[in-house]
């Protein structure tokens, strides 16, 4: 976001509805007039963002990652089932290594391929933190996208055209996103859990039923669904992410992302079910928290930040 010594910001809101034209007022055979259509598509660009928070120097790295893992946790293995009743794929952990050996043979020398052992690496690696690095997702898409307005370059402090920009689908205005809050459907063998033999502590991995993504919502009423968070249940699907990087980010050729629009709707089953949902771009609450970055910002971290809003949400049933 901004810096301490930037000047206020101030959030332009898109249209909610398509009722009338907001230029030419006109209600009949409606369209967007090229006034309203100034928008560029930046679906893809939240991917890369989420992915490059997961890489923040103040995420803690997950423990197995640190610990050599001594059994066989691979696509062939079945779940377990624990007293409680749940069940996940265990992954049991002994002596301590480093950080810098995670996806070696010494952390994982019963793998059976090195391709097994780069996969289990990265499911861990991901792993957690999925409402945090929503949130700092979709804030920071707020601030940095929707304070955007046009200004010629005759009145612009710089005296270059400044552009605005805004999220579309297809053709048709991004009228609203948020964080929607629910239960993914994933089977018992793509989750994990963790035993720690060093003291017999077992730990369970990201939970399906308290599951967190993004939605968006199209001026049509359409609804979308940008996952960031269901690569650690095996579902492997990414995208391309380097026209979105730059010298300031972690180097990702690809991140994970499970995109829900409109094929998949009509040709695939529904992977998550929506219980709650929490408007970002049209929270005052967030607007005056990204117009007074400068302020809120001082010595606080990317997770604190999160963890913070996060408290303050007032979720609205599905």
């Amino acid at each position: 976001m901004s810096s301490v010594n930037s000047p206020p910001r101030k959030i332009y809101l898109p249209l909610e509805t398509l009722d009338k034209c907001c230029q030419c007022g006109s209600t009949y055979a409606l369209h967007l007039c090229s006034a309203c259509g100034e928008l560029l598509s930046l679906i893809y660009w939240q991917d890369a963002l989420a992915e490059a928070v997961r890489f923040h120097p103040e995420r803690t790295p997950h423990g197995a990652l640190m610990h050599e893992i001594v059994n066989s946790p691979d696509p062939a293995t079945p779940a377990v089932t624990f007293p409680d009743g749940s069940a996940a794929k265990l992954v049991v952990l002994g002596d301590g290594t480093e950080l810098k050996e995670a996806g070696s043979e010494k952390w994982w020398p019963l793998a059976q391929t090195c391709c097994m052992r780069s996969r289990l690496l990265r499911r861990i690696f991901r792993e957690g933190y999925a409402p945090v690095i929503v949130t700092v997702t979709m804030v920071c898409l707020l601030a940095e996208v929707y304070t955007t307005t046009a200004t010629p370059a005759s009145v612009s402090p710089d005296q270059k055209l400044k552009r605005r920009v805004r999220l579309k689908y297809k053709s048709s205005p991004i009228a609203d996103f948020g964080i929607a809050k629910g239960v993914a459907d994933v089977k018992h063998q793509d989750k994990l859990a963790y035993l720690y033999t060093c003291d017999d502590t077992l730990e369970k991995g990201q939970d399906p039923n308290d599951h967190y993504w993004i939605y968006f919502k199209t001026i049509r009423g359409e609804d979308l669904i940008l996952d960031v968070s269901m690569y650690t249940f095996n579902l492997l699907l990414c995208v391309v992410s380097d026209p979105y990087t730059n010298e300031d980010l972690p180097p990702m050729s690809s991140v994970p992302a499970y995109f829900r629009d409109r094929p998949h709707v009509r040709d695939s089953p529904d992977i998550v079910k929506e219980k709650e949902r929490f408007s970002v771009l049209r929270n005052t609450s967030l607007h005056d928290f990204v117009c007074n970055t400068a302020k809120t910002l001082e010595d606080k971290g990317v997770y604190e930040i999160g963890t913070w809003i996060l408290s303050s949400i007032s979720w609205r049933q599905s």
